[in-house]
């Protein structure tokens, strides 16, 4: 079976190829002038937000960087992936210690999550140290897919300044620090989260340190009357702040002393806390410590 004989393209067929080819690329030029428009309205509107944003792509890489961003870490770049971002170390807990990758506020945004006011410190080149709040959130594509993460940063340092910048305690015991003002409560360093109930628990026997405490004094004073407490319920706080103070039960700083009630003791007490005010009650004097 003989093939079909080739044959030289007419005009018209090289006319009706070239159209198409013309068509091609003005097709290519106006997507690419568009997308370049839409990137130069983005960039304006970022640049215009007092706030730093940051825009990252599925694959963890940063995309887009505005001027307050850059002002605030002038690491933060185009192209830059978290990973290395993570590796140099200028983002910090506000304990001090390096952020790892996958605790990225940013990073938890790409694995769907929403974070919002986590508060970080950055180290900045000239040395400097600023405290960040930030809040990430993923993007999704009208598609359905994963479009990346969108990475917004604010200096709290001003606003923050009497909890970050002076963090001298204004109590301490071995690895026990207070802060009054600030209600910061650290074990080593490390922030410890109470409720406010365990804080105000915490102070009422800081403040009495070294004296037996009955276990009604403390209902009535941190409690109240409006609160059906009873003495089962001071056990469990005075479990939960044993277990957040001294998680090792190395210390053993709150006593029970059977019988009596419960006593606050460290072999090195330092410190004078004011006065602390409990719901619907003026502030509390402190005694005087006992070592």
């Amino acid at each position: 079976m003989s093939s079909p004989e080739a044959h030289d393209p007419t005009v018209e067929e090289l006319r009706r190829v070239a159209e198409r080819l013309l068509l091609a690329g003005l097709r290519e030029q106006a997507a690419r002038e568009e997308a370049e428009r839409l990137a130069a309205e983005r960039a304006a509107v970022l640049a215009q937000l007092a706030v730093g944003v940051v825009l990252i792509d599925a694959l963890a890489t940063i995309t887009s960087v505005n001027d307050a961003a850059r002002r605030l870490d002038d690491a933060l770049r185009p192209g830059l992936g978290l990973a290395a971002y993570a590796a140099g170390g200028r983002l910090r807990r506000l304990d001090g210690h390096p952020y790892p990758f996958s605790a990225l506020p940013a990073v938890r945004a790409l694995r769907g999550e929403v974070v919002i006011g986590a508060e970080a410190r950055f180290l900045r080149a000239d040395g400097s140290e600023i405290l960040v709040r930030s809040s990430t959130s993923p993007v999704r594509m009208r598609e359905g897919g994963d479009g990346g993460a969108v990475w917004v940063l604010q200096d709290v340092t001003a606003e923050r300044d009497w909890a970050y910048r002076n963090l001298t305690p204004d109590f301490h015991a071995g690895d026990l620090a207070i802060s009054f003002a600030a209600r910061r409560v650290t074990v080593g360093g490390v922030p410890v989260a109470l409720t406010p109930l365990e804080y105000h628990l915490l102070l009422y026997l800081v403040q009495n340190a070294g004296q037996v405490l009955p276990a009604k004094l403390l209902l009535d004073r941190i409690w109240r009357r409006d609160y059906d407490a009873t003495r089962d319920s001071l056990k469990v706080y005075i479990s939960r702040l044993r277990a957040k103070i001294d998680p090792h039960s190395v210390t053993r700083p709150i006593e029970t002393v059977r019988g009596l009630g419960y006593r606050f003791m460290l072999p090195s007490v330092t410190g004078a806390p004011r006065s602390v005010a409990t719901p619907g009650e003026p502030g509390v004097t402190a005694d005087a410590f006992q070592s």
